[in-house]
């Protein structure tokens, strides 16, 4: 039986870690991918309950809300230029690694925090923390994209990170249901430290193989020295009104995210405040519903084989669109993670054909630029769902700000229904397939 056992675990670890054969993404590309994603997993484990403990610490519905508004905030202001500075440098791989390490050892710090600072000290230390470390996570999101579609080229993006975001969903699923057990065993706030230091260590582990990747270095990149400001938004501005798909979709794109974001402080505080959900059931939803990441990144990968990209957005948007509606509605524990797993399922194809079609409509030598206008959008949505699905939850309530939310998502959903399929970009010539 436990020989068994490990020849399973055995050739679940190789078909995770290991390309197809055929493929023509680079094998230590794709392992060191992997790896990565195991440390980042580990560490995402804590982001769920950054939240949470704040609310428990006694911070007001705003102060939540600003966990999700403060890195949109910095990645509006910062997204644009710090992609520019990203595509003019020879090779990222460094400062991916480099930036992906300090991103993650947010967590270890914030887990110091009450060591020094009591009660609203804390909360105000925690939410300056948070401030400080959006600008690694800035620069991080804008050059992931960039990297993996260096790495994938447009025939494996899916491959390449359905098994990477299987991976992070698994770990984190993992280590989501140890810090529940954590949190309801150890007194507070020790419980929610140990988390916070313990699962930051997952950065550590994630430097050292994303450092390891493997891209060509770019010939000419381009210059921006010289330019004044305003001279490059005009640039950037003449690029994008002449890319309709690229403002089609990132627009679409725009405001059903704007109805997603709305929805994660307000998860926070109606799982605390509402319906009083112990530690270990709030752990039990995020668990799910990342196990269900991991399951449904396996069945969307099989989809986009037989269903074309439109299938699925149409159809991980309509489900989707109702997941704030039904939390709404019910107080049961059990059914509230029903839902995440349902939710989790179809947040995988969300994931790959958000990326996949993005990368569709982006400019193969403008890169960089684009991924970061696109990521401006997004950081706007970020930065102003929260503080309105906030005040929304002081004015109307929690259940009717989720309603609303809803809304706002079916209202995405239906622009990418009307709208027109896109085109297949074609295949790469030159994908990465050596060092």
């Amino acid at each position: 039986m436990v020989t068994l056992f490990k020849s399973i675990l055995q050739s679940l670890y190789r078909w995770l870690t290991h390309s197809q054969p055929g493929s023509r993404i680079l094998p230590s590309n794709f392992f060191n991918v992997q790896m990565d994603a195991i440390g980042v997993g580990m560490a995402s484990a804590a982001l769920p309950f950054v939240a949470v403990f704040l609310a428990r610490l006694g911070a007001d519905s705003y102060q939540v809300g600003l966990i999700t508004s403060m890195p949109a905030i910095a990645g509006l202001l910062l997204s644009i230029p710090m992609g520019q500075y990203i595509e003019t440098r020879k090779n990222i791989v460094p400062w991916y690694s480099i930036s992906r390490a300090i991103g993650l050892s947010r967590f270890a710090i914030i887990g110091l925090v009450p060591f020094f600072f009591k009660d609203e000290n804390a909360i105000m230390a925690i939410l300056v923390i948070w401030a400080i470390f959006t600008l690694p996570q800035t620069l991080l999101a804008n050059m992931f994209n960039f990297l993996m579609n260096m790495v994938a080229g447009p025939a494996g993006r899916y491959e390449l990170l359905s098994r990477r975001w299987s991976i992070i969903g698994i770990t984190t699923a993992v280590t989501v249901f140890l810090a529940g057990q954590i949190l309801d065993r150890v007194v507070f706030p020790v419980n929610y430290q140990i988390v916070f230091i313990l699962f930051s260590l997952g950065g550590v582990f994630s430097y050292r193989y994303s450092k390891r990747l493997l891209i060509p270095d770019q010939i000419d990149p381009p210059k921006y020295k010289g330019k004044g400001l305003f001279r490059i938004y005009r640039e950037l501005f003449d690029l994008v009104k002449h890319e309709p798909p690229f403002l089609n979709f990132a627009s679409k794109r725009f405001v059903f995210t704007f109805g997603l974001t709305m929805v994660s402080p307000l998860l926070t505080l109606y799982y605390v405040r509402q319906i009083g959900a112990p530690d270990s059931w709030i752990a039990l939803f995020s668990t799910v519903q990342t196990l269900l990441n991991f399951v449904g990144y396996f069945m969307w990968l099989r989809v986009s084989h037989t269903k074309t990209s439109r299938f699925i957005l149409v159809s991980t948007t309509f489900v989707m669109s109702f997941y704030p509606l039904m939390v709404a509605i019910t107080n049961r524990f059990w059914m509230l993670a029903v839902f995440a797993a349902v939710q989790g399922l179809f947040e995988a194809g969300l994931n790959l054909v958000f990326f996949d079609e993005l990368m569709k409509t982006v400019p193969l030598n403008r890169s960089a630029t684009f991924v970061s206008i696109a990521q401006s959008l997004q950081f706007v949505a970020s930065m102003g769902a929260p503080i309105i699905a906030t005040f929304l939850s002081d004015q109307i309530g929690l259940s009717y700000s989720l309603m609303a939310a809803a809304v706002v998502q079916l209202l995405g959903f239906f622009m990418f229904w009307r709208g027109k399929p896109m085109k297949n970009e074609k295949p790469d010539e030159n994908p990465v397939q050596t060092g």
